[in-house]
């Protein structure tokens, strides 16, 4: 049985402001058109430092079977059980039809509650479609928060749909209880938010500089529990804002010397977050960004973090890859097998392929301290910028090679999922509202 949160009058920060008279009523939702079903992920959230955990997923298994697998904890003290329940295809088909129809991700628009936040682990819902068969993405995803204006028709909605989910936990299936260092990781909540500043001309207020920093934040139980990771992302936040300052500060002369002489547009400094995998064992992320100086295009490249959430430091490759020496090859072939335009480049311009190969070989000296790499759920990603097989043609890429794959490849202390287990991290990894745009005067001494 799913476990859920117990709401009572006096709680009106479970709810934002649902549960107070006058609350501001919501706008008629606008209809989402949506495909297929993929997964659906709650939890209930709780609000004490015990370390109390449960979260559920409905999705298929390896053999294309609907399951339900349930992780539940007691407290930080007690073993995590993992119940996987069988679910019925028409129950399942029911469930997503009432989903559809009664427009339920459209909840994830509502405005942002005012409350303090008072749970340690707020409850949310993460719905995923493949959206491809109505002209949208294959991942497309649906995070449905606690700290929302939900009015008195959105709760009711809510209490149906936890009602319905709970009607499809079938029989039993398996059950295991997992203890100390086992192969299953605990997953890591966490959120991220970009914080968009722009530099301007004070005399013309002409955009100068566009760019955008991101933020990382763990939920409040997460950092009682990971206090050294908490400590590692304050630092790589303040690197984030340091960073884009510092940089539009770089630029900031030539950028006004161009708009002195008439050219309209902006150098940009702008930044994507990627979120890769976020359990006990590893929190590992990726941030693209694109630069435009001027000239025909812009220059993508990525920097990546692989933090031990214990201890905060950052993960070494050589803890993850025992050959590191076949790297260079293991990886062009595995670009090669997963983008077919690559492989035609490469045969076109077999040297690029060469420069590729001399180019990672290159990165991996010193600990692969030059390598952009973050360690998934089912192996390693490794990214490049453009220019790094020679010609811009080739463009930025990622490769990523599978432990499942490469056995031999790996040591065994982060291969922790099997088919079909892999969390989702869209229902981890929160991506928030943008920030409130900062504009900036460039004759302003920010810098200092």
């Amino acid at each position: 049985m799913k476990i859920k949160s117990i709401i009572t009058a006096g709680s009106v920060g479970l709810f934002g402001c649902l549960l107070l008279a006058g609350c501001q009523s919501q706008q008629e939702s606008k209809s989402v058109e949506l495909g297929s079903l993929v997964s659906f992920s709650y939890s209930p959230g709780y609000g004490d430092m015990d370390g109390e955990y449960h979260y559920s997923s409905l999705k298929k298994n390896e053999n294309g079977d609907w399951i339900i697998e349930s992780s539940n904890r007691k407290n930080l003290e007690e073993p995590t059980t993992v119940t996987t329940y069988a679910v019925s295809s028409d129950k399942v088909a029911a469930f997503e039809t009432f989903i559809k129809e009664k427009n339920v991700v459209s909840l994830k628009d509502r405005k942002d509650s005012e409350d303090f936040i008072t749970d340690y682990s707020p409850w949310g819902y993460s719905i995923e479609f493949d959206n491809s068969s109505v002209g949208g993405s294959k991942w497309d995803y649906y995070n449905i928060g606690q700290y929302k204006q939900y009015s008195k028709s959105d709760v009711e909605l809510m209490d149906e749909l936890d009602k319905r989910f709970d009607a499809l936990f079938g029989e039993v299936l398996s059950e295991e209880v997992e203890k100390g260092e086992s192969d299953f990781a605990l997953p890591i909540g966490y959120s991220y938010q970009s914080h968009p500043c722009t530099l301007v001309d004070p005399a013309s207020g002409a955009e100068l500089i566009t760019g955008n920093y991101y933020d990382v934040t763990l939920d409040e139980v997460t950092k009682e529990q990971y206090p050294e990771l908490s400590k590692a992302l304050d630092d790589f936040n303040l690197r984030e804002e340091e960073g884009i300052r510092e940089e539009m500060a770089t630029y900031q002369k030539d950028a006004l010397n161009l708009k002195i002489e008439g050219v309209d547009w902006s150098f940009q400094l702008e930044e994507d977050f990627i979120p890769q995998r976020a359990d006990d064992r590893v929190l590992s992320f990726a941030v693209m960004k694109f630069t435009y100086l001027g000239g025909v295009h812009g220059v993508v490249s990525y920097y990546t973090r692989n933090l031990d959430p214990l201890t905060g430091e950052a993960i070494k490759l050589s803890d993850v890859v025992k050959d590191i020496d076949s790297l260079p090859d293991t990886i062009t072939d595995e670009l090669e097998k997963q983008k077919s335009d690559i492989k035609k480049y490469f045969e076109d311009l077999p040297t690029d392929r060469q420069n590729l190969i001399d180019y990672i070989t290159e990165m991996l000296k010193d600990d692969a301290k030059g390598l952009a790499w973050t360690l998934d759920y089912d192996g390693i990603t490794v990214y490049f910028q453009d220019y790094t097989m020679g010609s811009y043609a080739a463009g930025s890429q990622r490769a990523t090679v599978a432990f499942e794959d490469f056995p031999d490849l790996f040591t065994d202390t982060y291969v922790n999922y099997k088919d079909g287990t892999k969390p989702d991290i869209a229902g981890l990894a929160t991506n928030e509202n943008d920030a409130e745009k900062k504009t900036i005067d460039a004759t302003e001494s920010m810098w200092d």
